[in-house]
Parts: structure tokens; sequence; C-alpha cells
């Protein structure tokens, strides 16, 4: 397998470039399948790869992109065959499944071939939310208490619960957000088992932290992470429902959902200790987890000002119009920038 970097990422990083290659090295953009039945959420890796192809041509590379499947009983040969110097992994799920988004970075593992982002073991564990609150837990960092069908953190007659699925991203099953008092536990294990009946996924339930919604993303080497403009979410008109980011208030634009919600990254001068708060919560969060290359860290503020994580993302979309991008141009850094340390972090 060849070895070789374009002169552009070293510029793009302000370290001295590398002596003009032969040949422009050889990229392999992976993503997950998509097809005409595909959500919107799926749909959306589209739009990453047409935006990630053009930043690494833009950067001297050779690009070829290969959808991933498990029914794509030929990408083994290709992927060996290809002689990529790497591969830019956004494969976001497999066969329609997040919780096997990691399946993707693990075969790459047992090829040998070096992708960006984070591990497959950081991916199965972050994709898994009650195994990820273990581990907060264990590090004695805030995340809300829950519960699951077997089992519960923290469970308490005077506080309200949300149902999540648990091995599911992008709000899918955040439609309905019905936010109750419970009594007991054995309350919340029927509502839990209910739900998971009807839909044949795992569940749980969050305890709901009434507040502000607020995320950080990260950018960077393994060792010393970039920590980007953290992002508020506003909501706007909303009424009396709990301010939760519905799938529709992410994903369909035309929703009365996804119009009341507005992204802000100005804060007040009240709020620094709070912006430092969770910076550093976000640092730990991504050391803790083994992340690299790029990474999100979602929050809820209590009315104490008390920061709470909710969810660590180790595979954020990168589409122009995402939050991470965002966050990226509020630091000065262009597209084509962000994807170079996005490689640098190999």
């Amino acid at each position: 397998m060849r070895s070789a970097w374009p002169v552009r990422f070293s510029a793009a990083l302000n370290t001295p470039p590398k002596p003009t290659m032969p040949y422009p090295p050889h990229v392999i953009l992976l993503y997950n399948e998509v097809s005409r039945d595909s959500s919107p959420d799926e749909r959306d890796v589209l739009d990453q790869v047409y935006a990630v192809k053009d930043a690494l041509q833009e950067l001297d590379n050779s690009v070829t992109p290969l959808p991933f499947s498990t029914r794509n009983f030929d990408l083994l040969s290709r992927l060996t065959q290809s002689q990529a110097d790497f591969v830019f992994n956004l494969v976001e799920s497999t066969d329609h499944r997040d919780d096997l988004m990691y399946v993707a970075p693990a075969l790459l593992e047992a090829l040998q071939m070096p992708y960006t982002g984070c591990s497959a073991e950081s991916m199965l564990l972050t994709t898994n939310k009650v195994i990820a609150k273990k581990i907060l837990t264990f590090h004695r960092l805030p995340t809300p208490g829950w519960v699951t069908a077997n089992d519960f953190c923290d469970c308490s007659q005077d506080s309200r619960y949300l149902l999540k699925p648990a091995k599911a991203d992008a709000s899918i099953g955040l439609t309905d957000c019905q936010v109750e008092a419970v009594s007991t536990v054995e309350v919340l294990h029927e509502k839990i088992k209910v739900r998971e009946c009807r839909t044949q996924m795992p569940w749980f339930a969050e305890r709901y932290i009434e507040g502000r919604e607020i995320n950080v993303s990260l950018l960077g080497a393994a060792a010393s992470p970039q920590v980007l403009p953290p992002a508020e979410m506003k909501f706007h008109n909303w009424g009396n429902r709990p301010k939760i980011l519905t799938y529709e208030a992410k994903w369909a634009k035309q929703s009365l959902d996804y119009q009341s919600t507005q992204r802000v990254f100005e804060f007040d001068r009240q709020d620094d200790a709070l912006v430092r708060e969770i910076a550093e919560l976000a640092t730990k969060c991504w050391h803790i987890f083994g992340l690299k290359g790029y990474a999100r860290v979602d929050f809820r503020v209590d009315e104490h000002m008390r920061p709470w994580i909710l969810e660590i993302n180790a595979n954020p979309c990168i589409s122009p119009d995402s939050g991470f991008v965002a966050a990226a141009e509020q630091s000065h850094i262009s597209f084509p920038e962000m994807i170079a340390k996005i490689v640098a972090a190999l």
C-alpha cells in the first residue's frame, strides 16, 4: 500500500510542506449505501460525500466513492485491490442500523487500512447510549439517571423521564416526545417494554433535564483535540412542549419544529464559567472514549447552571449545513481545512 500525503494538507495546517509527490494520493470515500427508500437522515450522507469529495480533490487527492453494505459482495475485493493511501470513513449505519456503524471501521482495521475518524471500539461504545452512560458514571462525569427494561440508575418519583432508543442516532424515535412523571421503576419498565415490542429495538428512559440544549464539537488528533465554539439550540414558539430536538426539528425542513429551532454561538458573559466547564467535560469524554479526528458531545444545562452529558457522537454529520461545520466556521476553519485536520489525525 502506498503512503503519501498531499502537499496542501500540510499547507492548510501551517506546517512545512513535504516534497511534491509523483502521483496524487488515492482516497477511498466510504459511505453507507443509500436507496430510494432511505430516510432523510440516511440520505444526508450523500451531501457529505459530495462535499468531502470536492474538498479532498481540492487538496490534490484522487478520490473513489464506495458505498458500504453487507450486501455489497465485491466490497472486500475492491478495498484490498484499491491500493488506497487511506479511507475517508463516512459510514453512519450498516444496512440501515445505526448500532452497526462500527462494522466499517472494524473491517478497515482487520484489513490494516488507515482511515479517518474514530475507531471501531469508540463507535461501538458510544452508539450504545446506556453503555456510554455507565462509562460516564464510572468516571464520575455528570449524566442523567436512566432506566432500561432490566435495570435502573437513579429512578426517583419526583423526576420526569424521556423514552429514547438505546442504539439509534439522528433523533430517531423522538417524534412525539412524551416526558412523564412516574411513580415506580416498574412503571417505566412496562413503558419501555411496550416500545421495544412495538419497534423491535432496545429503548431506555432517561431523566429529563429541564433547561438548555448545548453541544460541543471537537476536532483534531487523539492527544490534543481542538474544542470548537459551543452551540446552543434555541426553541421559538415551542409552547408547553419539552424543549427537545425532535426528528422533525433535525430533518423535516418544512416542519414547524425545524423552523422553530435556531443554532446560536453567542453566549452572555455570565455563561463564561459554564462554557469553560462544558469544554473541559467534552475534552474528558474525548479522552475517555478514545476519540480522534472529529466528534461531538451533547449537553443539557439545568436551572442551576449544571451541565449534564446526554450523548457522545463519535461520527457526527459533516455536511455543509451541519452543526459541526458551523462550529468550525466559527473558528475560521474552512471546509477544506477541516477535512485536512481530520486526515492529519489519522
